[in-house]
Order: structure tokens, then C-alpha cells, then sequence
């Protein structure tokens, strides 16, 4: 799986199995609560990158009557890992006439930082790991972004 297919499909999906054992969580792949996990978009299509009405201040979202199933992003992981989102716009930190110098480790930042990197993110996208189930929801992410613009 490469790192753009491991990032869409698998990033904060599953809760951490490291139990009893101090880390530190903004670096670990796994969710270790509520408010950074992220449901897997090969299994539920999210068709908004809007935060859900029902998410509560403490980042909650245990009232949502649509829960799993809703349409809306519950976290800002979701948000930002979105097939809807992930490596389709430039870093913001990028320098002008210079290449990106990202404040966050590169391969944990959702945006681009060249073209190459959006069009593997694209690909990983159109071409989902042979060891998921297929999903239709997938084509439904492509032509949503397609609509917008974002497949160049």
C-alpha cells in the first residue's frame, strides 16, 4: 500500500491497539478518541467536508441521529483526510519562487506540495488497494471532485 492509498483509505480508521503505553498520539496512525477518528470513506461516503450541525463542543458526536451514516464530517481529521480534500489543494506554507517548506512533516500534511504529489493522491484515489472491498462511494468522491475543478 503506498503512502497516499495508506493515508485515504486507512489514516485514524481504527482505534489504537497500544494500550497502557504512553506515546505520542499527533504521531501515531490510529484515533485515540472520538474527536480524531475518522470514518473509512471506501465504506462510508461523506459528501461534505461541513462539519455535522450535531457535533458538540467538545467534539462529540455522539447525538448525531445519522451517526456513522451521516453526510457531513464529524472531526477535523475527516475534514482534512477527506478523499474531497487530501493533497488536492497547495500548502499554504509554500514560499514564493521556492519550493514548499512545509511546517509539518510532509507525509502528515493534507495538502500538496507539487503536482506529482496531488496526482498520486488522485491515482490512489481512482485506483483503490486490491485488499479493500469495492465500493461505489468512490467513483461518487471522483465525480464530486471532478465537478469542483480538483482532477488537474
Amino acid at each position: 500500500m503506498s503512502l497516499e492509498e495508506f493515508m485515504i483509505y486507512s489514516y485514524k480508521t481504527s482505534f489504537c491497539p497500544i494500550i497502557n503505553k504512553k506515546h505520542e498520539w499527533s504521531e501515531c496512525n490510529y484515533a485515540h478518541r472520538q474527536q480524531d477518528f475518522r470514518r473509512p470513506p471506501h465504506l462510508y461516503f461523506i459528501s461534505s467536508l461541513e462539519k455535522c450541525p450535531y457535533v458538540m463542543d467538545d467534539g462529540s458526536w455522539d447525538t448525531c441521529p445519522d451517526y456513522l451514516d451521516c453526510q457531513y464530517s464529524h472531526t477535523l481529521v475527516e475534514q482534512l483526510f477527506s478523499p474531497l480534500n487530501y493533497k488536492l489543494h497547495c500548502c499554504p506554507d509554500r514560499q514564493p519562487d521556492e519550493k514548499f517548506h512545509c511546517k509539518k512533516r510532509m507525509d502528515l500534511c493534507c495538502h500538496n506540495h507539487s503536482k506529482e504529489e496531488k496526482m498520486l493522491a488522485i491515482k490512489a484515489l481512482k485506483n483503490p488497494p486490491a485488499m479493500l472491498p469495492e465500493h461505489e462511494s468512490m467513483q461518487d468522491y471522483i465525480d464530486i471532485i471532478e465537478m469542483d475543478g480538483l482532477l488537474k
